[in-house]
């Protein structure tokens, strides 16, 4: 399974994306989104949101449950 802050990299790479607008659409530092994408760190509600807002075609909880089966199935 694909660690969801790969996936945002991805989603965002493809759509001419910056991390910088993700975080500011999501209200976060980028530095929250930089550890997300970079460092595997868990995903915040705001960030789910700020891509749903970028990219209308990706629910929000859509994002938050793969990314919570991702953490589990990690720590199984």
């Amino acid at each position: 399974m694909t660690n969801t802050g790969e996936m945002i990299a991805w989603f965002l790479d493809n759509n001419d994306i910056s991390l910088n607008q993700l975080a500011s659409v999501s209200g976060v530092k980028p530095k929250t989104v930089y550890r997300l994408i970079h460092e595997g760190t868990k995903l915040t509600n705001q960030i789910a949101l700020g891509l749903h807002m970028l990219l209308p075609g990706i629910k929000a909880e859509d994002i938050v449950a793969y990314d919570a089966r991702f953490h589990a199935e990690k720590n199984e």
